[in-house]
């Protein structure tokens, strides 16, 4: 399938996983395994990102991180990671993997016949990933991603 391409270009790019972080709560999962909801809220960056929404829209935001790891293949921390590493990129032209990893998940889910509703929900949501969504006035942001 095309986007197993796409998401293996994007695997191979990125560090391999870090083990011995002492935030990280999940064990490293197999890359045939999905996520499931409650692994991703395992991750103390998922906890604190959802301590900044309300409760109304925690599971909301969850189902779009879902879809969004097990799409890609990478959880939370390895997104955070690739973020980081971009931001030490001089060259502003050359900081455009992450914004290209989320218009490939929107391009995935337009030929998945999401409904465009649907599809700008999600990126709404994931602004609070910044995937494009939710900007938060609260406490500073864990999983923003630009």
């Amino acid at each position: 399938m095309e986007y197993d391409k796409i998401r293996k270009k994007y695997s191979m790019e990125t560090p391999p996983k870090d083990n011995s972080s002492k935030n990280k709560k999940v064990k490293l999962k197999n890359q045939d395994e999905d996520f499931t909801k409650e692994e991703l809220k395992e991750y103390e960056e998922v906890q604190t990102w959802l301590r900044t929404v309300s409760k109304s829209t925690k599971s909301s935001y969850l189902n779009t991180l879902h879809k969004f790891c097990n799409w890609c293949e990478k959880d939370p921390h390895e997104l955070i990671m690739m973020r980081d590493e971009e931001k030490d990129i001089d060259d502003p032209n050359k900081r455009n993997r992450t914004k290209n990893l989320i218009l490939d998940f929107r391009e995935y889910l337009e030929k998945e016949n999401y409904a465009p509703s649907s599809i700008n929900t999600m990126e709404s949501e994931n602004q609070g990933l910044r995937f494009k969504v939710a900007k938060t006035t609260r406490l500073g942001n864990p999983l923003r991603f630009t």
